[in-house]
């Protein structure tokens, strides 16, 4: 499996994901749109959108605002991918810790994503600290 992951891609092409999650119904997120300092990272497998993720960047902290992985895509590793290219760049900018909230099923997805790292959670807030 080759995934490419693209920083900041140009808005059509998240609008094109974005098209792609309104159509699967149940998941809980409604949109990838991040509305503070946002950056965006979009991974590529075979030439298709495998997903996004959305981060809100703050001077010493980052939020992941959304995750998506369309359902042909899951179980690959992408959300992975997405995950450990955004705390490389992360770094670079000297952030120390990002957010996540941790909503339903998607603790038992994070909880596997965020294994290699020193985290805290946050239960009764629906939220985890991961330090990078």
């Amino acid at each position: 499996m080759n995934i490419k992951i693209i920083e900041n891609p140009p808005v059509g092409v998240l609008n094109k994901v974005q098209e792609q999650l309104s159509f699967e119904q149940g998941l809980g997120i409604v949109d990838i749109w991040c509305c503070l300092n946002p950056s965006y990272l979009l991974a590529v497998e075979s030439g298709e959108n495998a997903g996004v993720l959305s981060l809100s960047v703050g001077d010493e902290m980052a939020e992941v605002y959304k995750l998506y992985v369309p359902k042909g895509h899951r179980r690959k590793g992408v959300g992975r991918a997405l995950f450990n290219h955004a705390v490389s760049l992360l770094r670079e900018q000297e952030i120390k810790e990002i957010g996540i909230e941790t909503v339903g099923d998607s603790g038992l997805f994070w909880n596997k994503i965020i294994s290699d790292y020193q985290y805290q959670m946050f239960p009764e807030q629906n939220k985890c600290i991961v330090t990078i």
